[in-house]
């Protein structure tokens, strides 16, 4: 067995794995890179004979660095299943439209996005072997990082190679599933915050805090999130402050697909919080635009909204908050225009306790972080537990499963 890098190594965005075993290849996720980026670092680096070899590919979320170069591998001849969970299936679908309207020069067609045959994996099945076919098994469960979103391991060639995705054990909202492995050969691991350690409860109800305080101010506070995943969080963190609430469409559905998904969240008053927004008399009220949002409120907005309609933003008692990732453009903007603007760090990524206990767990033979910049990967590897040797790969690297356990270097190679 092998894994090639073909994204997400050595940088943040465009994750993408080829495994490959002796009788086949799949591959773990395929995604771009969000910030402007010349074309050919914006994709995975994937070749038309490398789609067409492909039997499978498993994705592990929905957000756009793991998902949103699908279409671009149907692009280039591959035609088989994209195995993911139902909630990932409906927000990868999400995505795949808001990308096309929202972007230039895409390298594919709608007729690409329809051939995409998505394969739903039952919520009830997790951490259990599977049989893909007779020569590879795979798990699943839950990572904690958004509705829908799991880890892979798979077992072929008597070997075993677990991907993390990406992944929260410290989350509020969400459940995380622990590995039910005896032995890992090489883990794929989320290194997004390196070294970075800090208390997931603490962080939330600070950025909570600092909401009620900007509203009681009666600032318009105005949270830039991603449709799904952290926002949802925040949500029910600023719901415990008694501030009136707003979201646009894309968090709202958000919200609803979570009360529709209840086994995936954490305790039982989350779950109530969730069911209550899908119902009349929800304490979000879903607007179109920021400035519908009441002053002495919190608006919850994905950048794509914000920017839609920043000239109204200006000449306001406005306060813009971002919990990441922060889209440069609007920060530029709210700078320019004299907007207060406030980054929270929230962890929807394992921290350094969180992939220190992980990584004692598994107790792989092998580990290579990926989702991160080299400076903090370095960082993180510093401070990991001695029972595994870790490899730090760059786009483009190979490394063999079952390479010398004395060998520094587990790379067989750069890929074209």
């Amino acid at each position: 067995m092998k894994v090639t890098f073909l994204g997400g190594a050595g940088e943040y965005g465009r994750s993408s794995f080829l495994l490959e075993y002796s009788q086949g290849t799949v591959m773990v996720d395929c995604g771009v890179m969000k910030k402007d980026v010349p074309m050919k670092e914006k994709y995975p680096l994937l070749r038309q004979r490398d789609a067409r070899k492909i039997d499978a590919v498993f994705v592990t979320h929905s957000h756009e660095d793991h998902t949103l170069a699908l279409p671009w591998l149907s692009r280039l001849g591959y035609r088989g299943p994209v195995f993911a969970t139902g909630q990932t299936i409906k927000q990868t679908k999400r995505y795949i439209s808001s990308w096309r309207k929202n972007q230039r020069n895409i390298p594919y067609s709608p007729a690409d996005e329809r051939r995409l045959a998505f394969v739903k994996l039952p919520d009830y099945r997790t951490n259990e072997w599977l049989r893909f076919n007779d020569h590879l098994t795979f798990k699943y469960g839950r990572s904690g990082h958004t509705a829908g979103s799991v880890w892979f391991a798979f077992h072929a060639d008597s070997q075993t190679v677990f991907f993390s995705g990406d992944c929260s054990l410290e989350s509020t909202l969400l459940s995380y599933e622990w590995p039910k492995i005896q032995q890992v050969d090489l883990a794929v691991m989320d290194g997004a915050y390196g070294d970075f350690d800090a208390d997931q409860a603490e962080l939330l109800g600070e950025a909570a805090a600092a909401v009620a305080v900007a509203a009681s101010s009666g600032e318009q506070v105005l949270f830039q999130v991603p449709s799904v995943g952290k926002s949802q969080e925040l949500l029910a963190a600023c719901a415990k402050q008694h501030i009136p609430l707003y979201a646009d469409s894309g968090v709202s559905k958000g919200c609803e697909e979570l009360a529709e998904s209840p086994d995936w969240l954490n305790g039982e008053d989350t779950r109530t919080f969730f069911r209550r927004i899908a119902r009349p008399g929800s304490p979000v009220t879903k607007v179109q635009k920021p400035s519908d949002v009441q002053p002495g409120s919190a608006g919850f907005f994905t950048a794509e909204t914000l920017l839609a309609h920043k000239e109204r933003l200006t000449g306001k008692n406005v306060h813009l908050f971002s919990a990441g990732p922060e889209d440069e453009e609007l920060k530029n903007f709210a700078c320019q225009a004299s907007i207060p603007y406030t980054k929270f760090k929230l962890k929807v990524h394992p921290g350094l306790r969180e992939n220190q206990r992980l990584v004692s767990m598994l107790r792989p033979v092998r580990t290579v972080f990926t989702h991160g910049t080299p400076e903090n990967v370095q960082r993180l590897i510093g401070k990991m537990p001695g029972c595994s040797e870790y490899v730090a790969c760059s786009c483009g690297d190979t490394v063999d499963v079952k390479a010398d356990l004395g060998e520094k270097q587990a790379l067989r190679g750069k890929s074209k």
